[in-house]
Order: structure tokens, then sequence, then C-alpha cells
């Protein structure tokens, strides 16, 4: 996992019934959102730029899907819950998020997406309260809408005195309301469940972030839950060395393991925790071995019991 790179939402957009949009739409409507500025009516964002954000490097296809995901953030969409431009509270509005999308040639090779943001859009978007920050390299690596929607909520609802059972935080919704944030048509919870939890595997899997998901069949209502703890990684080890971090210790069982993915999962959770036997003296010794660093070289890595992340280039052989 890289570093981190934070980006804001506003929470009109994390709540609107969007759920009809595809994950591609979702995606690029993040990318407009970070482009978007008070002062600018438009958009011009290069085609290339545009691919390689977006994850479709190497589909031949890519043309075609942009096209398709610009003209979905065409649809309005309701969003709640606002202050306006004139100051005025939004209980509900119907909102257009880009108008007039079009991909223009300025010359031989560059392509270019151009537009308009709805002016409903503008009303919401620029508030300066009421967002949720999100991590772009989280958000973006997640490949499935559960996931994708799943993380929005565990990030919008984190704070919020939620309600409790036993040591876990959890915000809840009907069938109904998750229909709508994911465009489904599910009638039977247990369909919505079994995409919720593929979400959540996904989510622990990628991010280590342990979501939990529920339906209780008396209350009629799903639970989607966490263990609240501060959201800064208390980890002596720099967070986009984790997954690195993770195989280098692989390298040193010689015993055979029979589940991979569940045994890596449990090392960087061990990791991120501070409770794997020897963590220390795994990371420097990778730091020795796979990178060629001299004591002191590791030692100016670290501030207090922490370390930083740092630039050195893999040693390809023992004499470089």
């Amino acid at each position: 996992m890289n570093s981190k790179i934070l980006y804001t939402k506003n929470n009109a957009i994390t709540d609107s019934k969007n759920g009809l949009y595809s994950l591609g739409a979702m995606r690029l409507q993040d990318m407009l959102l970070d482009y978007y500025k008070d002062e600018v009516d438009g958009f011009k964002i290069s085609i290339s730029e545009l691919t390689e954000k977006l994850g479709l490097k190497g589909n031949n296809d890519y043309m075609k899907r942009i096209e398709l995901w610009a003209e979905e953030l065409t649809r309005p969409v309701a969003v709640r819950n606002y202050i306006d431009r004139q100051g005025k509270e939004v209980t509900w509005a119907i909102a257009q998020f880009i108008i007039e999308p079009k991909i223009i040639k300025e010359t031989h090779k560059s392509n270019f997406l151009v537009g308009r943001f709805g002016d409903n859009f503008k009303d919401y978007i620029k508030a300066t309260e009421h967002y949720t920050k999100l991590d772009r390299n989280v958000h973006h690596t997640l490949d499935s809408k559960y996931s994708y929607k799943l993380y929005e909520m565990y990030r919008r609802y984190y704070r919020l005195p939620n309600k409790v059972m036993k040591n876990y935080h959890y915000v809840s919704f009907s069938l109904e309301e998750l229909n709508e944030k994911l465009g489904t048509k599910y009638t039977a919870p247990s369909d919505m469940l079994r995409g919720l939890k593929r979400g959540s595997e996904e989510i622990l899997e990628k991010a280590g972030i342990d979501i939990y998901v529920a339906w209780f069949k008396k209350d009629k209502e799903f639970h989607i839950g966490w263990e609240y703890k501060a959201l800064e990684s208390t980890s002596i080890i720099p967070q986009e060395r984790v997954d690195e971090l993770v195989d280098w210790v692989i390298q040193s069982i010689k015993n055979p393991i029979d589940n991979m993915k569940a045994y890596k999962i449990e090392i960087a959770k061990k990791i991120r925790n501070n409770t794997l036997d020897g963590l220390e003296q795994f990371y420097r010794g990778m730091l020795q071995h796979k990178y060629g660093m001299t004591e002191e070289e590791i030692e100016a890595t670290k501030e207090g019991d922490k370390y930083k992340n740092f630039v050195n280039k893999i040693r390809q052989t023992l004499f470089d």
C-alpha cells in the first residue's frame, strides 16, 4: 500500500441515492471532485491522465468506458441536507453532476474530456463542513461497489455517536436503503448480505480494515460496524512498507502454509498492531539486506519509536 493520498468528499454525495452509477462512474466522479474549484465552471482533463488514474491502461476499450461513465454522471440524483451558496438549508434537491460532457481532440495525439459542472452540484460540493476524508490509495484499489461504498460509510460514520454493541460501533440500514445506495434490487436480505461480506473481505485484505456486516431479522435491518479506535496508524512500521514486510516475513517461514491469503492478512494485522514477534528485527533486516542500508542509515529513518518511509532503490546484487 502506498502512502496516504487524502481527498475530501461532501457527505451529501456519499449519502446520495447514486447507486445506479457504475463503479467506474463513481471513480470518475471522485476524480472530478478533486479537480473542482470554486472559481471554475467546467473541467478539462486529458484522456491519458484519466486512463492512468482509472486503471484503464492496457484496456483497448478505454475510450468507450470513459464515454459511458461520463454519460452516467449526467443523470440527475437526489441529494440531501446541505447549506447552499446563499446560506439556505436544503433538505432535498435533484442535482446533475456534470453537463454536456464531450471528448475533444486538440492535437493529433491528445484527447481531452471536457464539460461543465451542474449548478445544483456547485451549491453543495464546496461546503466548508459536513465532508469526509478518504484515502485514495485505499478507495481506488477496491474492485466492487460493495467494498467501495462500505469504505465510504466506514469513514463517513466512524467518528459519529453511533450505536454501540460490545466493543463495536455500528450504523444500521434497511434493505431498501442499501438497495438505493448500491443500485441493487434485492428482495432477500441474504443476497445483500453475501455482497456486503465480499466487500468487507476485500477491504480487510487490501487495507487491513476489519468491517463487520450482519442482518438482524428481528429488527429488519443490517448492521455495519467496526472496532472504534484511532484511525491514525500506531504501527512503528511505515504504512507503505507493510505489504512488502509481510512478504519478507513469509520468506523466513520454513513450514508449509495452508492458506496463504489468510496468513498474509494475519501477519499484516500483527504488523499494524505492533504485535508480531521480532517485528523490528524483521524490518531492519529487510532494510539491510533488500536495500543495502547501513545501521546508521536505518537509524536515520527513525523518529522516536517509529520508522519513516524512505526512497532507497532495491539492491540488485551483493556488490551494488
